[in-house]
């Protein structure tokens, strides 16, 4: 099987046809299977702000004895996952603008911006009902505030400027995550409650462990706690590191890397050096935690920017496995697998949702602040099985998943077919 059949393709067979979505045969193979490997992995990081209060990420002692499993399965967490997949799945999306915009010639711009903004609105409007009415740690509304803002008209930057643009933002981000993880310690501020205050341990459990079939009380908390996130970390933190992801993301793309048309050494060398120097980093970041959380030593910054380092360099490292795994034909039945939930990430997406707030919060089961590591991984490995099985049986029968098509609907302003055809492409082909 020719893996990288398709991957460069220009669209310029397309440039005078009608906007449409994105063909199976348009699709590059690569970034679908890096999308369910960043999808299935996210999960790995969002399960425990699903279970429990988001502090427990600074103080994972407050979910109970911190030894034996309850450790390593935080540190798998924390080593592993823990802002790696966000990083990835932000680069996909800038790389999604590659392909979005190769359907339009020069003199179509205004008709693809017109197209590209309400499609940013859409996501816009989901991510704040997803935010408000499911979960708090809603990544939507981050993505569409940034595509609305600058992505498009950045994306005919050439590569080393996009590269450049990351770097900056990067060397920006690391020091500012590093005092954020600092001053954010509950053990080393503990008079600073003002601070915590709308996610302190004891006032969410109260929200979302309170009495079984509550839906109000979570519902109003999610919205004052996630507005007034997004207006403290979405200009000034989150925001500008996120654009630089994505602007990463369209640089490797029109590179060859990302729809894995460079040489497998090269990616066999990301995976070689990205993963061990992104865990190395990372491990400094969670010494730090230990040590502030458990044994009571003051925070220091550098732990916390070395831990903020580490994510795009082992994510990077990552995409390179992955891609190395891919290219050479080792993934088998398991790309096939990754590929099918990447066609389908919104959905599934959306899906990790509903089901874990229906395990965890009050109007469901009820298990907020119950469920301790390693327990939470097999929670995971549930919801990834989920995931799985529903992706691949649905795309034999359809071309996109309902939350796919239903955007796709909306933007095109036309009722898409949604049944498959013989003549589209198989999954992951």
């Amino acid at each position: 099987m020719d893996h990288t059949k398709g991957a460069g393709m220009t669209g310029g067979a397309h440039a005078i046809e009608s906007p449409h979505p994105v063909r199976a045969s348009e699709r590059a193979a690569s970034i679908d299977v890096l999308r369910g490997f960043a999808l299935l992995g996210i999960l790995g990081m969002n399960i425990i702000v699903f279970a429990w209060p988001f502090i427990v990420t600074m103080d994972p002692s407050l979910m109970g004895p911190y030894e034996g499993g309850a450790k390593w399965g935080f540190r798998a967490m924390n080593l592993l996952i823990l802002g790696k997949m966000v990083f990835i799945f932000s680069m996909l999306f800038g790389a999604g603008v590659v392909f979005y915009s190769r359907k339009f010639e020069s003199g179509r711009l205004a008709e693809g911006a017109g197209l590209w903004y309400r499609r940013m609105a859409l996501l816009l409007m989901l991510g704040v009902a997803h935010a408000w009415l499911l979960w708090y740690g809603d990544i939507l509304v981050w993505y569409a505030v940034v595509g609305l803002a600058a992505l498009w008209w950045l994306r005919k930057l050439p590569v080393w400027a996009m590269i450049t643009i990351f770097v900056v933002v990067l060397l920006y981000f690391v020091p500012v995550a590093g005092a954020f993880a600092m001053f954010g310690q509950p053990a080393f501020n503990p008079d600073q409650e003002w601070y915590w205050n709308p996610t302190a341990f004891e006032n969410e459990l109260a929200v979302y462990a309170g009495e079984h079939g509550t839906y109000l009380a979570p519902t109003f908390h999610r919205m004052i706690t996630t507005t007034l996130f997004y207006l403290l970390f979405l200009p000034f933190m989150y925001g500008p590191y996120l654009l630089g992801a994505m602007l990463l993301g369209q640089a490797l793309t029109r590179l060859g890397v990302l729809t894995g048309r460079r040489p497998l050494g090269l990616y066999v060398a990301m995976a070689a050096i990205g993963i061990p120097v992104g865990l190395l980093l990372a491990w400094q970041g969670l010494a730090g935690i230990e040590a502030t959380a458990l044994a009571g030593d003051k925070p220091v910054w550098w732990r916390g920017a070395l831990a903020a380092l580490s994510q795009p360099i082992q994510s990077l490292g990552y995409v390179g496995l992955v891609l190395a795994l891919w290219k050479s034909g080792a993934l088998g039945a398991v790309g096939t697998a990754l590929a099918a939930v990447g066609r389908m990430a919104l959905t599934n997406y959306l899906l990790q949702t509903i089901i874990c707030t229906t395990l965890f919060y009050p109007h469901g089961f009820g298990l907020f602040g119950t469920v301790p590591y390693p327990h939470l991984w097999g929670i995971v490995a549930g919801v990834w099985i989920v995931n799985i099985l529903l992706s691949v049986v649905w795309l034999r029968y359809f071309r996109f998943g309902p939350a796919e098509w239903l955007w796709r609907c909306l933007t095109y302003l036309k009722l898409e077919p949604i049944r498959r055809r013989s003549d589209l492409a198989p999954v992951g082909s």
